[in-house]
């Protein structure tokens, strides 16, 4: 943001913009635009428009507001455009009594707009999914890591290379014996 856009050089069409767009500010609070006078109308922020994003200015502006009764009173205004698309579009007008006023306004117009970036649905969701993400990347990693450890600390289980006693011939047991090609096998009672 520029916190000073006086360097900058408007149109004749956006100076009359925004003067009329400050005389209509006057007339809502019931001042008498032709009786009233604006001085000192000046662009303080002024942000470009780009590829994902609109662009705005905030104009302020003294002004001696004269009301219905003939009373004159000296007023603080604030003046916000949109440019969007290359055409400026007014989005907000205030008019105060004190400067401290304008200023503390200006400050909540900085705070929602830092807000209004995080409360977007878009935003939203992308941290809720990048979030969810890392959630399930870290449980998984968590598990392999559980398992890896739990694995390493069983009992080694050592295959035997022989079979166990009970599975190995006895002597008392009678064992076939191969017989030649074509005749049938016979059996032995002893080991041979």
């Amino acid at each position: 943001m520029t916190p000073d856009a006086s360097h900058l050089q408007f149109s004749r069409q956006t100076w009359q913009m925004v003067s009329d767009q400050a005389r209509r500010t006057l007339s809502h609070r019931d001042f008498c635009p032709e009786q009233s006078r604006i001085d000192n109308l000046r662009c303080i922020t002024f942000e470009e428009e780009g590829e994902s994003s609109f662009g705005r200015q905030l104009w302020f502006y003294e002004a001696l507001g004269v009301d219905p009764l003939g009373r004159r009173r000296a007023l603080y205004g604030a003046l916000e455009f949109s440019i969007q698309f290359g055409l400026m579009e007014p989005a907000r007008s205030s008019l105060f009594e004190q400067v401290e006023q304008r200023q503390r306004y200006v400050r909540e117009l900085e705070k929602s707009a830092a807000r209004r970036v995080w409360q977007h649905a878009s935003t939203r969701f992308w941290i809720r999914t990048a979030l969810a993400g890392v959630t399930v990347v870290t449980l998984v990693w968590g598990l392999m890591l559980v398992q890896h450890f739990s694995a390493s600390r069983a009992p080694a289980v050592i295959a035997p290379s022989m079979p166990p006693q009970s599975q190995l011939p006895s002597a008392s047991a009678p064992s076939v014996l191969p017989a030649p090609h074509g005749a049938p096998p016979s059996v032995s009672d002893s080991p041979s």
